[in-house]
């Protein structure tokens, strides 16, 4: 599981800072996403008011968010490897904030029915332990994590290399995020769904299949 996420606040090379932001358009995959709430919470830190300050609009997916940089149809993206790497040394793009340096924000979890981890816990417990097994390998083995980037994201070994070392830290060492990061992921959850209060923890998040697995693999 990642316990933060990768999105990086990008702006065009003429504006530097936050300030030089306001007015401006920002792109986003949808609305409502995590990389959106990223992005209005990054805005928000910085003191700017994402309902007044800015226009959110869609902008494709984040190798597209790029294009639109680059000719000025959206003026800030939120963007994450190795697609902020090319905006950085490809078009001079400023970085102006790093969520996972900010907030944790959960993503990339496995869900299940209730019913079928009831009836399908044999099965479950084997997806479980495949992930487990695969986050060990991307913690211990750098090299070789990065050449399976650099085939999946169809990139160069180099940006493969600088993409798994501005990310690994984002990811969990056993798949499982603190109460403290559950309580805020929910906490945010029912400010954008306009909820009264969160749902509570049991009704979401059941860790105890991923624990044992950890157990019998040996994990921390």
């Amino acid at each position: 599981m990642r316990q933060s996420t990768l999105a990086r606040l990008v702006s065009r090379p003429e504006l530097k800072s936050f300030n030089d932001l306001k007015g401006k358009v920002i792109g986003t995959t949808t609305i409502g996403g995590s990389q959106h709430m990223a992005g209005i919470r990054l805005l928000r830190k910085a003191g700017l008011n994402p309902d007044k300050d800015v226009t959110v609009v869609l902008a494709g997916d984040v190798p597209t968010q790029l294009q639109a940089l680059a000719s000025n149809s959206i003026q800030i993206g939120i963007l994450s490897p190795p697609t902020v790497i090319i905006a950085r040394d490809k078009f001079k793009m400023n970085i102006l904030a790093r969520a996972m340096e900010e907030f944790s924000s959960l993503q990339n979890g496995l869900g299940v029915l209730e019913k079928n981890l009831k009836e399908q816990r044999d099965l479950v417990k084997r997806i479980a332990r495949a992930r487990a097994k695969a986050n060990r390998y991307f913690h211990a083995n750098e090299r070789g994590t990065s050449e399976v980037l650099a085939k999946y994201l169809k990139v160069d070994l180099s940006s493969a290399l600088e993409t798994y070392r501005l990310t690994r830290a984002a990811f969990t060492t056993d798949g499982i995020p603190s109460e403290a990061e559950v309580r805020e992921h929910l906490m945010m959850d029912a400010q954008a769904l306009k909820l009264p209060e969160p749902v509570s923890i049991s009704k979401v998040f059941d860790f105890s299949l991923q624990q044992e697995v950890n157990s019998e693999l040996g994990l921390r």
